[in-house]
């Protein structure tokens, strides 16, 4: 059984979609299968490169730039042109316009597994998107439509996802998993940590755009007696910095840039909880917060409609709910968490119950390898 998987980018690429892909093929390899890994660079000008991470074959397509979130990247079609052929399933993860003009112009008689990580949204804060997405909406629909099977993350996505609704019978629903090895922490670095920034620390991390809704929690932290440590870069870094001077809470509030991996782990076991204030469906599932979970850390998310992160964080069990785009509803969430300290230690309990019963990355590879058994069949 040989699977070619396809991805925007990979790993040491930081981001949701890129760890799992990583966990996954590292988990897969239990398995009776050979498992190559086609990607782009992530920095523009960039040439092609073949290497082994993990011992898993990795080919990263050169880029010329990105436009719209996008890879430009002929190579990549390239790559797919002379590859396909070699394969027995094509396991895309999207979005990932590249991938849709390779098996546009590819044919490939392999079978078409699709990983519906999100849908593209026509977003009413991005303006940029939204022109483009009738062109991307019928390239999205040919590969559904050309796809034998598609994964879905959640049911609540299944269910409100408007390009999949007609194609139902083709969806299997397999959420994301994590690899908790891939995260340690360190008891020097904890203790640092606390010392560093003191008291209640709430944490967020990801990438500073446009649909994680951080200005709504920088606004929130005005009503909670604790700090914000925020970890990530992106588009939206000044703006937030501005809002954070704006609002007086410099002694408060710190973005802390990337988070090296070996010291991720460190940041999750000194938090007092995480929250994710992400205000779209863009959002679909939040691999961060089965970070949080590994680490017994109770989380407040928001209630985005069609998104599975309400089903990932069990409002009342796992953490709290709020309504996104409500400053004042995360502040009341955050301050019920950090004043009941036996509250905050069950809820990270039933967090880390639940990441080990339903998210634990060799129970998610046993399942997508059994969809690759039925393929063949």
């Amino acid at each position: 059984m040989k699977i070619l998987h396809l991805s925007k980018f990979f790993y040491p690429y930081l981001g949701g979609i890129e760890n799992f892909i990583l966990d996954l093929a590292k988990s897969l390899k239990e398995f009776p299968l050979k498992l190559t890994i086609l990607a782009h660079q992530h920095k523009p000008l960039s040439t092609t490169r073949n290497e082994f991470i993990e011992n898993i074959k990795v080919i990263r397509a050169g880029t010329i730039s990105n436009i719209l979130y996008t890879p430009l990247s002929p190579s990549f079609i390239y790559n797919f042109l002379n590859l396909n052929s070699k394969f027995d399933i094509i396991h895309i993860h999207m979005p990932n316009p590249s991938a849709i003009l390779a098996v546009m112009m590819a044919k490939p008689k392999a079978k078409v597994l699709i990983h519906w990580h999100a849908d593209v949204v026509a977003s009413e804060i991005d303006k940029k998107i939204k022109v483009f997405f009738p062109f991307y909406k019928p390239l999205q629909g040919f590969l559904i439509k050309r796809a034998d099977k598609i994964i879905v993350t959640s049911e609540q996505y299944l269910k409100h996802s408007q390009p999949l609704s007609p194609v139902g019978k083709k969806c299997r629903v397999i959420p994301l998993g994590l690899d908790p090895s891939r995260l340690k922490s360190d008891e020097e670095r904890v203790n640092k940590i606390k010392k560093n920034f003191g008291g209640e620390i709430v944490f967020s991390l990801g990438r500073l755009s446009y649909y994680k809704g951080f200005s709504y929690l920088i606004k929130a932290m005005k009503y909670v007696d604790a700090v914000l440590i925020l970890g990530g870069e992106g588009k939206q870094k000044d703006k937030l910095k501005k809002l954070i001077e704006s609002e007086g809470l410099k002694n408060k509030i710190f973005l802390v840039g990337k988070i090296d991996e070996k010291d991720l782990g460190s940041y999750y076991e000194a938090c007092t909880l995480f929250c994710l204030p992400s205000i779209e469906k863009t959002e679909a599932f939040g691999m961060v917060l089965l970070e949080a979970m590994r680490f017994k850390r109770p989380l407040v998310t928001t209630n985005i409609d069609g998104s599975g992160i309400s089903w990932v964080n069990q409002d009342g069990v796992t953490g709290i709910t709020v309504a996104p785009k409500d400053s004042s509803a995360l502040a009341k969430a955050i301050n019920t968490i950090i004043s009941n300290p036996y509250l905050a230690k069950k809820m990270g309990e039933n967090a880390y119950k639940r990441f080990e019963q339903n998210f634990h990355i060799n129970i998610i590879a046993e399942k997508i390898y059994s969809q690759y058994s039925e393929l063949l069949d």
